[in-house]
């Protein structure tokens, strides 16, 4: 009891630590900082408006339009067919004989002095009366007078009858853009047979003193198909 009282406390042994040299202690690191990434802010896309929509529909109609313009204009001038153009050469639709398809592409304007070819007719100018007497049809107007043209008529082709009638003559005078229509016809009949020769006059009213006189004749050709076609042609000659 005695031995427990008088035991004194044993402190505890100190821990030993390792020392190490100051110098060699490492020093925390602070960690590194990276620079901040920019980044591109989002933007939400604009709704177009109601005007803008209708703008561009504008925009890619007139540009359609546009496209078609130009293909009808190719499409006419380079790859359509030349019977289409022109409707005397022969295709499904209008077809000309052989013998209209060279009417079309023969000489219509004659000089005068020349024999002229007017279609079926072949027509020589004789010679031209001026101050012919009025008639109980036909007045000259004031400042006008009557003209006989005096034509010898044939027959071009030689294998047909050609009919003509007063409304197929018409006069060009002092450069005018508009004919005038004969007034009367004096032949013996108004059909030239094979091997047929007519002298006949055509009258006109003129204004007096006229210059540069053309005579016109014009006649009409027709097709040969089912499908209707009739195309004018028209014959000068100077008197």
């Amino acid at each position: 009891m005695d031995n427990q009282n008088n035991l004194t406390p044993t402190e505890p042994e100190p821990t030993q630590t390792s020392y190490q040299p100051q110098s060699q202690q490492m020093a925390p690191q602070a960690p590194i900082e990276q620079p901040p990434v920019a980044q591109t802010p989002f933007t939400a896309p604009v709704p177009e408006t109601p005007k803008k929509s209708k703008k561009k529909l504008i925009i890619i109609i007139v540009i359609i339009l546009l496209l078609g313009v130009s293909g009808t204009v190719i499409y006419l001038n380079f790859l359509k067919p030349q019977s289409i153009l022109n409707p005397e050469v022969n295709d499904n639709k209008v077809s000309y004989s052989a013998i209209d398809q060279a009417k079309i592409v023969a000489k219509k304007d004659f000089k005068k002095g020349e024999m002229a070819i007017f279609g079926d007719l072949k027509v020589k100018y004789n010679s031209i009366k001026h101050n012919m007497p009025d008639t109980e049809y036909y007045q000259a107007g004031t400042g006008k007078e009557l003209v006989a043209i005096n034509l010898n008529l044939s027959n071009a082709d030689n294998s047909s009858k050609v009919t003509f009638k007063k409304r197929d003559f018409e006069l060009y005078y002092n450069n005018s853009s508009t004919p005038t229509p004969a007034v009367d016809i004096i032949f013996a009949n108004d059909t030239v047979y094979d091997d047929q020769n007519l002298n006949g006059d055509i009258v006109f009213e003129v204004s007096k003193y006229a210059t540069s006189l053309k005579l016109q004749y014009t006649t009409t050709i027709y097709t040969e198909t089912s499908d209707y076609g009739e195309q004018s042609l028209a014959y000068t000659l100077e008197i």
